[in-house]
């Protein structure tokens, strides 16, 4: 796609010197014969054209999740071992996208998610409002590979999951039925009561106010 987010996506890969192409459709879009490859990125001979043999990762940017799942789906089948990053336009699809076999899957949640993770260190707590705190912790040891519906995180501590860390992978919003991962990490947002339950409940030494921002 050479939509917004494919020309944020291709200013960063230029800048970065990383070689790249880019498949469309519409003529208007196209402004660059020798980054640009025309045609339907269902088309396998349009893949091929543009390197799917030898890329090393593939960004879906569509706005229509229905094909950005599809896609993802046939780049999984045509390179298991390929890296595929899938733009998300509706949250509910942001799981499917996964399924269907994207190793990332950005969306508006998870990419405010990674912002926010990004400014804050592990002993870090970020205030967002008066009596409002977004901190993270280590996933509890008793409640690794629970689904995130069954820990009743919310109604026993007050604590709402903004996100979940592993092994890298930042997933924003996450679904109610996404496991929770060993050695991974939670993003948290609630009061300073919240963090209290949070950290008696699972014997977590609870963290002390290094930033603040409004």
């Amino acid at each position: 796609g050479a939509g917004r987010v494919r020309r944020a996506a291709a200013k960063r890969l230029a800048e970065a010197g990383a070689p790249y192409r880019i498949v469309e459709q519409r003529d208007d879009r196209i402004r660059n014969s020798n980054v640009f490859v025309r045609g339907d990125a269902a088309d396998i001979e349009v893949l091929q054209a543009a390197g799917i043999t030898r890329a090393s990762t593939v960004l879906i940017t569509t706005h229509d999740d229905d094909v950005n799942i599809y896609l993802s789906i046939y780049c999984r089948r045509l390179r298991s071992d390929v890296r595929i990053i899938s733009r998300a336009n509706r949250e509910r699809n942001v799981t499917t996208l996964y399924r269907a076999g994207a190793d990332a899957v950005l969306s508006y949640a998870s990419t405010g998610a990674t912002a926010i993770w990004n400014h804050i260190r592990p002993d870090e707590l970020i205030v967002i409002a008066e009596g409002l705190s977004v901190f993270r912790r280590q996933i509890p040891r008793e409640l690794v590979g629970k689904q995130l519906g069954a820990t009743h995180i919310r109604r026993d501590t007050g604590c709402n999951v903004v996100a979940i860390e592993a092994d890298g992978l930042i997933v924003g919003n996450p679904d109610k039925e996404v496991r929770l991962p060993a050695g991974g990490s939670l993003l948290l947002i609630g009061n300073d009561e919240a963090d209290d339950r949070f950290s008696a409940r699972y014997s977590h030494k609870r963290r002390r106010h290094l930033r603040n921002d409004t």
